[in-house]
């Protein structure tokens, strides 16, 4: 196999460089943040009540992120943590925009709630113990564990208590 001429390097380093540049371009237009930056910009100052290093997802190509989020009238208040949020804007998203609340399990057992937002329906993802604020705001919470634990007809045949490993309610089973 013949070695690399030495003057080669330099090109393909820039090369690759310019591909993973590009490759990073393309999936920041193409995820769920950029399309609710559209709708959503955040003007004014960032809600009194405001809770740092959440964990959170945006869209479904977008990568899990530690994210600010708060709330007020005016609507659930994301941002990207300082350090961590490169040159990503703050959303605020008014809470009549925020549609088929799910809640389910993520990483290390972490409750999550799933929403579906804007005309896009594009879904976002944040840990539910941030979101209890904020609970007079929401819509109701949908569990897809137990929906589909509920919709078994004839699953269990004994009087016993159920419980969901989503949402922690009971059913008599």
């Amino acid at each position: 196999m013949p070695a690399l001429p030495p003057e080669m390097v330099p090109a393909l380093v820039a090369g690759f460089a310019m591909v993973c540049v590009l490759v990073s371009l393309v999936l920041r237009f193409r995820d769920g943040w950029s399309a609710l930056e559209r709708h959503y910009l955040s003007e004014g100052t960032q809600p009194d009540s405001m809770q740092t290093e959440a964990w959170g997802q945006v869209g479904s190509m977008g990568a899990s992120q530690v994210l600010d989020v708060g709330g007020d009238e005016r609507g659930l208040y994301l941002a990207p943590a300082l350090l961590l949020g490169g040159s990503r804007a703050p959303l605020r998203i008014p809470w009549s925009e925020l549609h088929e609340r799910n809640r389910g399990r993520g990483p290390f057992f972490m409750k999550l709630d799933t929403f579906r937002v804007g005309p896009q329906r594009i879904r976002v993802k944040l840990q539910a113990s941030v979101l209890e604020a904020y609970s007079a705001y929401l819509p109701p919470t949908h569990c897809q564990m137990c929906s589909t634990l509920a919709l078994t007809p004839g699953a269990v045949q004994a009087q016993r208590v159920l419980r969901c490993f989503g949402c922690a309610r009971s059913f008599q089973g």
